[in-house]
């Protein structure tokens, strides 16, 4: 006979059993006894705590209740007839390995209590039962089956913070591997690959992508995958907005589903050439954009992701996007090395040419390194005809220029600026270019300024046209048409030089003849009046007579400051600068022309800021150009007009200094479009009697006191704006 009779810890009778045990739990029992008699002591035993009894008398019954029910301990009589109490507790055993069992017998053998011990049972007691050992041997069970529950739930909980564990540490280590694959290589493809590998080992995905947006964002590209037959699917492409990753990339939102076929957003009718049940799918984020998506795909075992997996892919998103972005930043300056490069070359070799063919191909060179197109063609105006003729081609059309040659009709809209040049020049195009080699991107750069655009001043004269073609769309953006601007801007400017310099030997040469002609003609003036002079001092002459002599002495006297001002202009004075405020020249100027305003009714107004600071200036010379400005505004006005005189201090163009602001404005009949490119060339003239030297001496003393001019021209307004820069 097997007993236990040390108990752990001492009952007293009236002790509470559920205090002993230390539990709220119900405890569940299950009594296997041929008697009644056993069932109803335990019952008693227990009546008072929180236990549920059951009772069996066969072991078909009781097979019944364990099959339905988890007890916490089983009283089984053994050696009699119609119950097999090893066998119930053997196969409850198995199904709850903490299960308590205690053996009761009438008549205990040897070879019951050995049986009782490879069954493992807790105590082994003889009847008739004692009351007081049945409730110690029912409270220790207790005790032992709830201590051993504990174990097993430290043992799960442990296993369980093992699996936690050992899934961070990968989670650390792939974070590692991840940043050694960064900093380790600059190949954007290598590094997509080993974070896609790397992403699908610790998350344990057998299928997984890498798209990158593409074709400005509306396609999304295959660029990395992991799994069986992924290779298959490098570059394959889809929209943006269609199935799950293109659904993610419009809306920069992550997804985690756990079975694709039961989702009722992204079921599928049909499936893949791979199973796809459980997926994550995460956006690639830079600072400004989506650039891409990274998915994964159908986990190891059939199981679903988890928040965790998410939380890894995401990291991995932060880990491509860092990539891309260091990539495409790096494409950047690549690509803007290449451009100040090309644009280096180009106005290094651009000085040395002298024709306009050898001026095109330095601009084709340098424009090939950094715009992607089929043709280049550079065209320039037929003086005669106004054609535009394609002097140089290169690319594509190359064979058919040759053959055909390329020539854009004459201009025929009314306003011939930029943009409606550019936009007549494609239309022409279109029609000329051979169907067979039909461009969908065409860029148009003039070489310098149409005729009526912009600032006079500033503006290279229109030389010629720069036309890039390329057969796919949108080939062009804003940036690589700023880009060939630049490039074309050499150009217009070598033009513009190699124009300056054959003007000013022009000059030279008309200067020197001007003061050898008025140093000349002023003797043969000078004797002229003074004979008109004695002829007309004689009396008795006819009225009609003097009249006519005093309109001859007139034209002399308009001859002689003609010629005056023909050899001031042809031999400039030394300027004789002080520093001073500009008011007393314009007072000076407003007396002086104050009667022919009254006269020619026309009303001068001038506006003074009473802040604008003394400056560097030779008076006589800005004189002669306020003089100028206002009798030009007079010629232009009619009676009832208005020339309004404004001074102002503001900022200059460069944004570096301070500068004075003198306004002519009028109300005059405006300079023409056309005419307005022109009004400051010498000789030039829109009057009938006019010399067209005031507004070239304008300039001229304007740019020697380091200033410039802006003008603004329409019927009924005239702005002339000098602007002189400061010293504070």
């Amino acid at each position: 006979m097997m007993t236990q009779k040390t108990a752990t810890r001492r009952v007293t009778e009236s002790q509470s059993f559920a205090a002993a045990v230390g539990t709220t739990e119900q405890t569940k029992i299950l009594v296997i006894d041929s008697d009644q008699l056993v069932h109803q002591q335990v019952r008693q035993l227990v009546a008072a705590e929180n236990c549920m009894v059951d009772h069996a008398s066969s072991t078909s019954e009781a097979s019944t209740l364990l099959a339905g029910n988890q007890y916490d301990i089983l009283i089984a009589e053994v050696g009699v007839d119609g119950i097999d109490a090893f066998g119930l507790i053997h196969g409850a055993r198995r199904r709850d390995a903490e299960l308590t069992a205690i053996a009761v017998s009438r008549r205990p053998t040897t070879e019951l209590a050995i049986n009782a011990l490879k069954e493992r049972v807790f105590d082994f007691l003889t009847k008739p039962l004692d009351q007081t050992e049945l409730r110690l041997t029912i409270l220790r069970a207790t005790e032992i089956h709830r201590l051993n529950l504990a174990k097993t739930r430290l043992l799960e909980d442990a296993r369980q913070k093992k699996i936690q564990l050992t899934q961070r540490v990968a989670e650390l280590n792939a974070l590692a591997d991840a940043a050694g694959v960064l900093s380790s290589s600059g190949d954007l493809t290598r590094l997509l690959d080993a974070i896609m590998h790397l992403a699908a080992k610790v998350t344990m995905a057998r299928h997984g992508s890498i798209m990158l947006l593409e074709a400005g964002d509306e396609t999304l590209r295959i660029k990395a995958t992991v799994g069986p037959e992924a290779s298959r699917l490098l570059e394959l492409s889809l929209p943006v907005g269609e199935s799950i990753a293109g659904w993610v990339a419009q809306r920069g939102e992550a997804l985690k589903i756990d079975d694709v076929e039961a989702d009722p957003q992204f079921g599928r009718a049909n499936r893949q050439g791979f199973e796809t049940k459980s997926l994550l799918s995460v956006p690639l984020c830079t600072p400004n954009r989506v650039v891409g998506v990274i998915n994964l795909s159908d986990k190891a075992g059939g199981e679903p992701f988890t928040d965790w997996d998410l939380r890894i892919l995401r990291t991995f998103a932060a880990q491509v996007s860092m990539a891309i972005s260091d990539a495409e930043q790096f494409q950047r300056n690549r690509r803007k090395l290449a451009e100040v490069t090309a644009l280096y070359e180009i106005s290094r070799k651009i000085p040395t040419v002298t024709g306009s063919d050898e001026v095109a191909e330095v601009i084709f060179d340098g424009l090939k390194a950094i715009v992607d197109c089929d043709t280049k063609i550079w065209f320039e105006p037929a003086h005669d005809t106004g054609e535009l003729v394609a002097v140089r081609v290169d690319g594509a059309l190359k064979n058919y220029h040759r053959e055909q040659g390329l020539t854009i009709p004459a201009w025929t809209g009314a306003e011939p600026n930029e943009p409606a040049l550019a936009g007549y020049i494609a239309d022409a195009l279109t029609k000329i270019v051979p169907a067979s080699a039909a461009m969908s991107s065409i860029l148009v750069s003039p070489v310098g300024t149409p005729a009526g655009k912009g600032e006079v001043e500033t503006s290279p004269a229109f030389c010629g046209v720069i036309v890039l073609l390329a057969a796919r769309p949108r080939a062009f953006d804003s940036y690589t048409e700023r880009l060939v601007r630049v490039a074309t801007a050499q150009a217009a400017a070598l033009y513009e030089r190699k124009s300056a310099l054959l003007n000013a030997s022009r000059l030279v040469t008309m200067g020197k003849m001007i003061s050898e002609i008025s140093h000349d003609l002023r003797k043969p003036l000078t004797n002229t009046k003074g004979s008109l002079q004695v002829i007309c001092a004689k009396h008795g002459l006819p009225e009609k007579t003097v009249h006519v002599l005093q309109s001859i002495e007139q034209e002399i006297d308009r001859l002689a400051a003609l010629v005056t001002e023909l050899v001031d202009f042809s031999n400039p004075k030394k300027y004789q600068t002080r520093k001073g405020p500009i008011k007393p020249v314009i007072d000076r100027a407003y007396r002086l022309v104050e009667k022919d305003a009254r006269q020619k009714k026309l009303q001068l107004v001038v506006e003074l800021a009473d802040d604008l600071p003394p400056f560097f200036h030779d008076e006589n010379q800005m004189m002669e150009v306020c003089l100028n400005l206002i009798l030009n505004a007079f010629e232009s006005m009619e009676p009832g007009g208005s020339l309004t005189i404004r001074g102002l201090l503001q900022k200059c163009p460069d944004k570096q200094r301070d500068c004075i602001c003198l306004e002519f404005e009028d109300t005059g009949c405006g300079i023409p479009r056309e005419n307005l490119a022109r009004i400051f060339e010498r000789y030039y003239t829109g009057r009938e009697n006019g010399t067209g030297l005031g507004l070239a001496i304008v300039e001229r003393i304007v740019q020697a006191h380091e200033g410039k001019i802006e003008v603004e021209s329409r019927p009924g307004r005239t702005v002339f704006r000098l602007l002189f820069p400061i010293e504070r």
